[in-house]
């Protein structure tokens, strides 16, 4: 269970590629198992074995979830970190752009924060890749992203190539394949499928053990992770193409029944098998949650795919009004950056006037317009006046008239018009109590956009105001990260740096999240000014009187997920029993309070980022003890004796390097004075010293105590007589603490 690698910091990633699918899966199997052996977990994403309706992103993250069991981990770069080591990508030509745009920008948000704040060490990739789909446009961004991040190319030897389709129906036809309903089941799998899965299939469909034997072992099937998949993408649709319609249908409802526990974590692929099951009004009502789920969450390109399945199979989100799904594709694509296939659904639609009566399509067709035209210069004028219409039909809903007034808003003011005094004074009719009757969601959407307004104006004290009610409301973590990158210039203006680093790396933590490259990248540059400026401006002391400062300004907020479940993380996948955490003197305990004491211990040491062993291999299989000595804090791991065999000293190390705080923590209960003094004396030595030591410390003080006021519901009123001093004393306390 030990390793004796010196640096585990770095990663590489490999992009194999061949003129074979079937030669790159067997590089990836042997690859797989040479990481097994080495105690690293592997996923895979066999992309040419994936449904229609089930992107690249949904799979990767329901098999992190299933490595990782009832894990309560809830953002995706955790969750990764926690589940595997490797994750290997067969034939990403087939996948969703959209997929592999968000695990390409993830790892480079990732590469991007080193060096300013923690984050959870990513799963390296391994790219196979076939020759034929190398030229995509999607998989030459995905790869030329990969060689950025540092990425080594394997040019297999050998010039196979997959079978053709007149080989593949060869091999078919001397098969003894006489149970329809069982190839049928098997060509319509919309995710890869176990061998004990498929071994059930075959019993409930009646199928014979030849049959089977045949089928998988033939060299159309490969077996890789406990998957069986095709070795060629043009197996399973060979399979299923002289299939009667009864035997495809009946095929679908045999899925359904044996995948039921495997679909309720991937919903995606359930639409497309009641659909080809017969069952087409449970697809529709799937498929429509399902869109509204995405759309809701920003995933445009997984809602896209969901409509163009239904386009495909033939039912209807809306059967009354087909043409509504017509103009939400448009809108979608628009989103996505398909903008020559908007314009085609988007210009027919424009003149079915026999349908601007109807408020659902009036909007979804006002909201793709204006996609369009703030994105691709389409013409505007089109789109404010169905914007307008959409408002007026929706005059009895408050909720969507003032959301659709933010939207027409935010058009006013793009490039498409410039008409900032026209969309300001459409803005005066909501008001606050207006805005108290609407949902959430709108609140956060007109206070982003308003503040988003402020700030380019230059009323940063505004703006921030607006953005700071923003942030408790907001429905995305890319639109969190907006609004803190927001607080962070807001605060920078008002010479704040404290704040201004500590807004930048709240956005970090949620631009990393949501894998918004462009946020993460400013909020990074931000971060390193300000504190570099930081560092500029304080001034010369004596050398006896100099207090030891940090090369940056400290970031006190955590990137990864809370310790509790991190915990969870390690007891699940690695075994751990106990988790001894200490940072800045404060130590924490996760696990048992009296585990076995320990047969062999394993001490690592952190030194300018790399890890190396400091000591002897314990070796041993009894209960172990992992040591991770870092600047910072310091990690005590026990393993039980029967953790899993894949668990490495070098997989629990790699997971624990994301967990760090980069503010020393004080108790959670009473603070002592000691522990008081120490954390506003390191605050205000971290702040350029302009009036004195004392003065920082109280300006810090009266900040945290105002900012303690307004979170705990308190007007003006409330405060200045809590406080016991006027409103004009207060008011000067909100300018001194560079509030107002």
């Amino acid at each position: 269970m030990s390793t004796n690698v010196a640096v585990l910091s770095s990663t590489r990633h490999i992009i194999a590629t061949h003129r074979s699918l079937a030669r790159l899966v067997q590089y990836g199997q042997e690859f797989a198992a040479g990481e097994v052996a080495q105690g690293r977990r592997v996923i895979w994403a066999p992309c040419h074995a994936l449904g229609r309706s089930l992107s690249l992103r949904s799979w990767i993250i329901e098999q992190a979830n299933e490595l990782l069991g009832a894990s309560s981990s809830v953002d995706a770069p955790t969750l990764l970190s926690g589940a595997a080591d490797c994750v290997v990508i067969a034939d990403p030509g087939v996948a969703d752009r959209e997929s592999l745009r968000w695990l390409s920008d993830m790892l480079a948000c990732a590469e991007e924060v080193k060096g300013v704040t923690a984050a959870p060490p990513l799963p390296r990739l391994v790219v196979l890749l076939p020759l034929r789909v190398s030229g995509a446009d999607a998989v030459h961004d995905f790869t030329n992203q990969l060689i950025s991040l540092g990425s080594e190319d394997a040019k297999l030897v050998g010039r196979e190539a997959d079978l053709s389709t007149i080989e593949i129906d060869g091999l078919l036809r001397a098969m003894p394949l006489r149970n329809h309903v069982f190839q049928a089941a098997v060509s319509l799998a919309p995710l890869p499928l176990s061998r004990e899965e498929y071994h059930e299939l075959m019993e409930e469909a009646s199928a014979s053990q030849a049959e089977f034997d045949a089928l998988f072992g033939s060299p159309l099937y490969a077996e890789v992770s406990g998957y069986l998949v095709p070795t060629s993408t043009e197996v399973r649709e060979r399979l299923r193409a002289n299939l009667p319609p009864e035997a495809l249908t009946r095929g679908a409802k045999l899925l359904l029944e044996v995948c039921r526990s495997r679909l309720e974590a991937l919903p995606d692929a359930a639409i497309e098998l009641h659909a080809r099951a017969g069952d087409q009004k449970q697809a529709a009502r799937l498929a429509k949650r399902r869109v509204n789920d995405h759309e809701l969450a920003g995933r445009f390109s997984e809602a896209l795919r969901v409509l163009r399945l239904g386009r495909e199979l033939g039912f209807a989100i809306d059967s009354a009004t087909p043409e509504i799904d017509e103009a939400r594709t448009a809108g979608f694509m628009a989103e996505v950056g398909d903008f020559a296939a908007a314009r085609e659904i988007v210009k027919p639609l424009i003149r079915r006037r026999n349908l601007y009566r109807n408020s659902e399509f009036v909007e979804s067709l006002a909201l793709a317009m204006r996609a369009l035209a703030m994105k691709d210069n389409f013409e505007p004028r089109m789109a404010d006046s169905l914007l307008r219409r959409a408002i007026r039909l929706n005059r009895g809903d408050l909720d969507s008239k003032v959301r659709l007034t933010v939207l027409r808003v935010s058009l006013l003011r793009s490039g498409a018009f410039g008409l900032d005094e026209r969309a300001d004074w459409l803005l005066t009719h909501v008001n606050q109590e207006t805005l108290s009757k609407v949902s959430a969601a709108t609140q956060a959407l007109y206070l982003l956009e308003t503040g988003r307004q402020l700030a380019q104006d230059g009323m940063y004290k505004r703006a921030y105001k607006r953005l700071r009610r923003m942030i408790s409301l907001a429905g995305s973590d890319q639109q969190l990260a907006s609004a803190l990158l927001l607080m962070s210039r807001c605060r920078l203006h008002f010479a704040d740096t404290e704040g201004a680093t500590r807004f930048a790396a709240g956005s970090i933590q949620y631009g990393l999240r949501s894998a918004t490259l462009s946020l993460v990248r400013e909020a990074a540059a931000l971060l390193r000014n300000a504190g570099q400026q930081a560092q500029a401006e304080i001034k010369p002391r004596r050398r006896d009187k100099v207090k030891p400062r940090l090369a940056q300004v400290d970031v006190p907020t955590r990137v990864v997920a809370p310790p509790e479940q991190m915990f969870d993380i390690l007891q699940r996948r690695f075994g751990v029993l106990r988790w001894a955490r200490r940072r800045a003197g404060k130590v924490e305990s996760y696990g048992s309070t009296n585990p076995p004491v320990a047969d062999s211990t394993a001490v690592y040491e952190e030194v300018e980022g790399q890890v190396k062993r400091v000591s002897k291999d314990g070796g041993g299989s009894g209960v172990r003890a992992v040591v991770l000595l870092r600047h910072g804090g310091d990690d005590l791991v026990h393993l039980s004796a029967d953790a899993p065999s894949d668990v490495t000293d070098e997989s629990i190390v790699r997971f624990l390097l994301g967990d760090r705080d980069t503010t020393p923590l004080m108790d959670t209960g009473t603070p002592s004075r000691k522990n008081v003094v120490d954390e506003y004396m390191r605050r205000a030595t971290s702040q350029p010293a302009k009036r004195g030591l004392h003065k920082a410390i109280e300006t810090l003080f009266n900040k945290d105590l105002l900012l303690y006021l307004e979170d705990q519901g308190f007007t003006k009123e409330d405060m200045a007589a809590h406080l016991g001093v006027s409103r004009a004393t207060l008011y000067r306390m909100y300018a001194r603490a560079g509030l107002n």
